[in-house]
């Protein structure tokens, strides 16, 4: 077999010097050149704990998506403002407000965006609820970190998925 030249490189894919998307190329090697490449997602997570917060940016950063963070919902609202987001990771307690407003906001003024809700304190009544209105899945922490991933894997192929529907039907 040939020598492994890279594995798991962040890069950026550009048209006319402008960045389109971040992605990762799995590995490639010297003979082959067959790459497998993923586009990464521009995530928001929302949540009052900073070793949350970091954990998670670390993790899904490493999976090439580019990662936004906000300690509160009205952090989380100026960043709504300024990007644009294709999954949010939201905490359902946070200190100023509570993620089902959040939820309901993005929902009502974003609808494309997918939510995944986090929470410690978690109850079925909420889960229904988040479900309810319009949250992608609702996970209890402390969640395993694949689990987190596979879900947010998940939840960026079904917004894909709805954008292209959304195409097909214009």
């Amino acid at each position: 077999t040939d020598p492994l030249i890279a594995s798991n490189v962040v890069g950026i894919a550009l048209t006319g010097g402008v960045a389109l998307q971040i992605f990762t190329i799995d590995s490639f090697n010297a003979s082959g050149f067959t790459l497998t490449i993923t586009f990464g997602g521009t995530i928001l997570v929302v949540d009052d704990e900073r070793s949350v917060r970091m954990m998670l940016e670390a993790a899904l950063r490493a999976q090439g998506h580019r990662i936004f963070c906000a300690a509160s919902g009205s952090g989380a609202r100026t960043l709504l403002e300024a990007e644009s987001f294709d999954l949010i990771l939201l905490d359902l307690q946070l200190g100023d407000m509570d993620g089902i407003e959040i939820l309901c906001e993005v929902k009502e003024r974003w609808p494309a965006i997918e939510v995944i809700l986090l929470t410690a304190h978690g109850s079925i009544n909420s889960a229904i609820a988040a479900l309810r209105l319009g949250a992608f899945d609702y996970l209890l922490k402390p969640a395993q970190l694949q689990d987190i991933r596979e879900r947010v894997e998940r939840g960026l192929e079904q917004r894909q998925v709805a954008l292209q529907r959304g195409e097909l039907l214009q």
